[in-house]
């Protein structure tokens, strides 16, 4: 895992109490996404998890422990490594990741094969 990681598992502690989605940001995210299935890359605490997502990809455990119940399933990983089959999803999306979470690449490409949002 990348070093923003143990940032995150630092600074991540409550994280979820105080982060609250911009319903505007949301509406917006919803819309470029469009239908089909999601996989949400650098999801963190699943603030801006669309119903679609099938799988949330989030480098820090302390991120993943704060997930909501009911959310989709979430494991430990980065885009240039995404533990994801070719065709999980539709489309994938990370929303203000910072480019040490990983980037877009052939991988997520695979995983996705109709684009990443960012």
């Amino acid at each position: 895992m990348p070093k923003t990681s143990a940032a995150y598992d630092r600074i991540g502690q409550g994280y979820a109490r105080v982060r609250r989605p911009d319903p505007k940001i949301a509406a917006q995210l919803a819309a470029a996404i469009g239908p089909g299935t999601v996989l949400n890359v650098g999801a963190g605490s699943g603030s801006y998890e669309t119903p679609a997502c099938v799988l949330a990809v989030e480098p820090s455990a302390v991120m993943i422990a704060q997930r909501p119940a009911g959310a989709a399933q979430a494991v430990r990983g980065v885009a240039e490594a995404l533990p994801a089959a070719d065709g999980a999803g539709d489309v994938a999306h990370g929303l203000a990741d910072p480019p040490p979470l990983g980037q877009p690449d052939t991988r997520v490409r695979r995983a996705a094969p109709r684009g990443a949002a960012r």
